[in-house]
């Protein structure tokens, strides 16, 4: 036994040898052995001394005392002792399996322990797991219901990350003991290792609550689970709660520590770092408290002290988790140092170590994007951000890289979250900005003005790309005179940067101002183009061609402006050098072809571009010109598309320019199929897609329709004008007949283009049908809410047409004095609809309220009859309440009476057999004959089988009985012979051995005829008032059921007891005078004590 760091081992039966714990290094593992083995001191001793030696360090000593109490010699010995013993041989031999499976259980583990310190040789960590395997399996072949068996190795399943197998075994652990701690505690950790939190924080409550006390890491347990569920209060109240039962817990202090530091203001750093100090005193091994000193370091720009603490902490870790926390500690220390190759493997090692580390994948993803891998960049801060929802730093970055890899929506939803938690950066106001330049150059140009006003709120330099871009913008938008400024903005930017710049060593950042401005004059120039100042926009061009000469987009727009001014041989000039410069450009290309079509038909016939362009010129004038010369125009437009494809079977152009000339003249099914094949030819083209969609339209396929332009509008959201795309969605959904979908699209685009009368008037077209469709319907059908919502966009319809009525009218433009036309003409229809409407509203207000009445009063009239239903409920149920009542009252009565009944028959019996008690007693005193007779009837009885007659039987002198036997007084009675002797003839015994039978008598010593008769009698009587009590008793069956089985069980008792006290008198009587003598003496003994009676004459 061990107390107070002492051993105590047994020597004899009252002694004990002391051993004191601290003092085992020093003495010799022999001598610890030896007396061991001489006292056979209990198993359990030879453990703790064991365990003792380990916890010293002693590991070879642990090992030897252990094999020393498992050696064969040793098993011996003990089972002798125990077959030794006297008493209690099978505890002995219960309690002898239980400390061998002990021992094993002892050894299993320990090589447990040394397997996981073998993490870096993978073939010593399988030998010593096959080991303890070995062992386990040993253990439970001695005792296979010992639950500490099934925990250890759940233990080694959980170190072979084996969590299935260890589940197991910890379920058969909980089945052979319920209450098994450390059992609770192996599958909390192993739920946790699960992160199963909350499970885990079940069993390691189930496991306080059964030891309340516990120790310090039960508390650690806790802080650990409500940490990760975020319940960082109650963590650090567990923490805390752990550090005041054992201040030196250093979990428990990193654990706090943790807390504290994500707190993130300088009390709390600062309590951190104490704590941390201390652990690190008490256990510089911890890796937990190396990697929070590591990120303590890191915060302190001592870059290569982080780097060797969390080194340090990856060499002696021996979880994953934790060694993946080390790598990303010295991947971001390399990384702020501008190492990135060794911050890309230190990254790279703790995505290995644990693919769920969100800040490992957020490093490697940066890393991805130093490398320009964009791809795999997007996948690992797609796993952080799985990882870290609220990584916001993870959203932004996201946001950029689907803009740059060309998913253009996704990216926009990502930077517009990223909004909400950065709403002051002006570059993410600048990167959405970019992404809506094309399709939407409004909504781009608002938030490059936000951008603009947070640099000039947060007095930082604004960039002079920002100005070109708005410069740009304000030009599509046409504002012309914020354009200017724009550029002028921009051009005193570049100037300034310039004179800045006076040494040589500044001539290459010079030489990049000079290329970076001359998008920007370019955009000056198309400025100029738009004013009508044709020469100013030449020389802009020129001076660009001057310092650049390889900029193309010069010499397109001079041979444009050229061309614009029929001097095609200087057109043609200018898109040749063009072409030149990039033989491929496909702008450079149909230009020229536009220009031979239009001027040398020899030179369009032999160019693919240029035919093409040629049919495009056709496509053009088969909307302006008289329906007898259009089909004409549709031959010329199918002739040429058709050539180009026979010479050049791939050229998407040419085949979606047939399928073009397909749909001019109304065969809309071979245009589809001609779009089909050159969707599926090639499916990044965004005309095909669109051409697509109208085709479907033209041949009722509207929900196909649909899908194309949706297809177009989600994949190419810059190659294409999602206003009108949005357009063609809401006429398919309006021809479809779901007008409310139509209307979404149209709110939908105009958001993007706010200001299009055309999108307002079909607005207004779609409330309005969709209002009269509805009040239209059949009465029966609709519902107050659907005519008052048809009521509502009838209201708003009246009002759009009456705005652009009203806007509109008196306009030059054609188009919009059709609108206007157009407007008025609703406006009349709805306004005179609006009144019927009102009418409609008013009945179904109406229909309504009497519904509502009728609901009303078929809800009263039901609450009134389940009410009623309710009254009567209760009422019954109190009369079975009473009635249960009565029966209960019954019952009591009947079982009082049953009582009173049988205690009267009871005080019967007992008085009747005090009575025959007496007459016995007094038959005894006055006739000694009939006891000497009785007594030979008995003897006589049992003779031959019986008891032998010395015993019990009869004197063979005189048959009589003595007179002081009888104890009765000298003269006392009347007796036929003065000396009380009986006559041989009368009441002798036969020589045969046989029984007198006698005449008549009644004598109360034996048992006579008339005495069984009479209990017979009893009986039959007993049974006949039993079975009258039942007939009285059939009105209420359960409860005379329960009378009749209580007066049975009595009667039944009492017959038992009758006809056992009869048995006994037989036996008795049967077996010679010995219980009548002792009867007898009882009598004469009662009559010794009362006073001599007097003697008569």
């Amino acid at each position: 036994m061990a107390a107070g760091g002492k051993i105590y081992i047994p020597v004899g039966q009252d002694e004990a040898v002391e051993i004191k714990a601290d003092d085992l290094p020093e003495i010799s593992t022999d001598d610890i052995e030896y007396v061991l083995g001489m006292e056979l001191a209990p198993l359990e001793t030879w453990l703790q001394i064991a365990v003792e030696y380990y916890k010293r360090g002693r590991h070879e000593d642990f090992a030897a005392v252990l094999a020393k109490a498992l050696s064969e010699e040793a098993q011996v010995a003990y089972k002798d002792a125990i077959k030794q013993q006297d008493t209690n041989q099978e505890k002995a031999n219960r309690e002898f399996k239980e400390g061998r499976a002990r021992i094993i259980n002892a050894q299993a583990a320990h090589e447990i322990q040394q397997g996981l310190g073998e993490s870096e040789n993978a073939q010593k960590k399988k030998r010593h797991f096959s080991k303890a395997t070995e062992l386990i399996n040993a253990s439970i072949e001695i005792k296979h219901d010992f639950p500490s068996t099934y925990v250890l190795r759940a233990y080694l399943h959980f170190a072979q990350d084996s969590f299935k197998q260890a589940d197991q075994s910890l379920t058969m652990a909980l089945t052979l003991d319920r209450s098994n701690i450390p059992a609770k505690l192996t599958r909390a950790c192993l739920l946790f290792r699960k992160e199963k939190y909350r499970e885990a924080l079940k069993y390691y409550k189930q496991a306080i609550t059964a030891n309340p006390p516990g120790p310090a890491g039960l508390r650690v347990g806790i802080g650990m689970c409500l940490y990760h569920l975020d319940e960082v209060d109650k963590a650090r109240a567990a923490f805390e709660r752990a550090l005041s039962m054992e201040s030196d817990d250093v979990h428990a202090m990193s654990g706090l520590a943790t807390i504290l530091m994500n707190k993130k203001d300088k009390e709390s750093m600062k309590k951190a770092v104490e704590l941390l100090q201390k652990a690190y005193k008490l256990n510089s091994c911890n890796p937990q408290v190396l990697n929070l000193l590591s990120v303590v370091f890191f915060y302190k720009g001592k870059y290569e002290s982080s780097i060797e603490l969390a080194k340090k902490a990856f060499q002696i870790s021996r979880s994953r988790k934790s060694k993946a926390e080390s790598c990303y500690q010295m991947g971001r220390a390399r990384h702020v140092q501008g190492d990135t190759q060794n911050a890309f493997q230190l990254y790279d090692r703790a995505v290995k170590e644990n693919g769920k580390h969100p800040l490992a994948l957020f490093g490697l993803g940066q890393m991805h994007i130093v490398h320009g891998e964009s791809k795999k960049a997007i996948d690992c801060m797609e796993k952080a951000f799985k990882e870290m929802p609220e990584n916001h730093h993870a959203i932004r970055i996201l946001g950029s890289l689907y803009i740059q890899d060309g998913k253009i929506l996704k990216g926009q939803k990502f930077l517009q979250k990223a909004l909400k938690y950065f709403p002051k950066d002006p570059s993410i106001w600048i990167e959405l900005a970019e992404s809506y330049e094309r399709p939407e150059p409004r909504t781009a140009y608002e938030k490059y003005d936000e951008a603009l006003r947070l640099l000039h709120n947060q007095k930082k330099e604004v960039p002079y790309q920002l100005y070109n871009n708005l410069g740009v913008l304000c030009e599509q938008l046409g504002d012309v005179k914020r354009a200017e400024l724009m550029f002028a903005t921009v051009r005193k930017i570049v100037k300034r940067k310039n004179e800045a710049l006076d040494t040589e060593a500044d001539s290459k950042v010079s030489r990049k101002l000079k290329l970076a401005s001359i998008p920007i004059r370019y955009n000056q120039a198309l400025l100029c183009e738009k004013k009508g100042n044709i020469e100013g926009a030449k020389k802009l061009y020129n001076e660009i061609l001057g310092e650049c000469p390889q900029y193309v987009d010069g010499y397109l727009r001079l041979g444009c402006i050229a061309k614009a001014a029929n001097d095609f041989e200087q057109a043609e000039s200018m898109f040749k050098k063009a072409l030149e410069i990039e033989m491929n450009n496909a702008d450079a290309k149909s230009l020229l072809g536009g220009l031979y079509a239009s001027t040398d038909l020899d030179k369009a016939h032999k160019d693919p571009y240029a035919s093409l362009a040629l049919a495009d010129i056709h496509h053009l004038k088969f909307y302006v010109t008289d329906s007898s010369k259009r089909k004409q125009h549709f031959k010329d437009m199918h002739r040429i598309c058709y050539r180009v494809l026979d010479k050049h079977p791939k050229n998407l152009y040419a085949a979606n320019g047939l399928g073009v000339a397909f749909a001019l003249f109304e065969k809309y099914q071979e245009a589809k199929e001609t779009f089909t094949r050159v969707r599926d030819a090639d499916k990044s083209v965004a005309p095909v897609w669109i051409n697509l969609g109208h085709t479907q339209f033209k041949l009722g396929q509207y929900p196909n329709a649909i899908a194309s332009y949706t297809h177009a509008m989600d994949e190419f959201p810059d190659q294409i004008n999602r206003v009108e795309v949005l357009q063609y969605i809401a006429m398919s959904h309006y021809k479809n007949n779901d007008d409310q979908r139509c209307k979404k699209a149209l709110i939908k685009a105009l958001h993007l283009a706010p200001a299009n009368d055309t999108l307002w008037f079909n607005l207004a077209l779609a409330l309005e049908d969709y209002a009269v469709s509805t009040l239209n319907q059949n009465r029966a059908e609709r519902t107050y809410e659907l005519v008052k919502k048809a009521h509502d966009e009838l209201k708003q319809a009246t009002d759009i047409f009456k705005q652009l009525r009203d806007q509109l009218q008196g306009s030059k433009d054609r188009l919009k004095s059709i609108l206007a036309v157009r407007s008025a003409k609703h406006y009349e229809f709805c306004n005179s609809s609006l009144e019927n409407a009102a009418k409609h509203l008013q009945h179904e207000n109406r229909k309504q309220k009497t519904l509502r009445k009728a609901r009303e009063e078929a809800l009263r009239k039901a609450a009134e009859i389940e009410k009623r239903e309710d009254e009567e409920r209760r009422k019954i149920k109190l009369e079975e309440e009473e009635a249960r009542k009565r029966r209960e009252e019954q019952y009591r009565e009947e079982k009082r009476r049953v009582d009173d009944e049988a205690d009267q028959k009871a005080e019967a019996e007992a008085k009747e057999a005090e009575e025959k008690a007496k007459k016995s007693a007094a038959f005894s005193t006055d006739d000694p004959d009939a006891l000497i007779m009785s007594s030979s009837v008995n003897n006589n009885a049992t003779s031959e089988g019986g008891v032998p007659q010395e015993e019990g039987g009869v004197p063979e002198e005189g048959g009589g009985v003595p007179q002081e036997e009888r104890g009765v007084p000298e003269g006392e009675g009347e007796f036929p012979d003065e000396e009380g002797g009986v006559p041989r003839e009368e009441g002798g015994v036969l020589e045969e051995g046989g029984v007198l039978e006698e005449e008549g008598g009644d004598h109360k010593g034996g048992v006579s005829e008339n005495g069984v008769e009479d209990e017979m009698e009893i009986q039959r009587e007993g049974e006949e008032e039993k079975e009258e009590e039942e007939e009285d008793e059939v009105d209420d069956k359960n409860f005379i059921t329960g009378v009749k089985r209580t007066v049975s069980e009595r009667e039944g008792d009492e017959k038992k007891q009758d006809e056992e006290e009869i048995e006994g008198e037989v036996e008795a009587e049967a077996g010679g005078d010995s219980m009548q003598r002792r009867k007898k003496r009882r009598v004469i003994e009662e009559e010794e004590d009362e006073p001599d009676a007097p003697v008569s004459d």
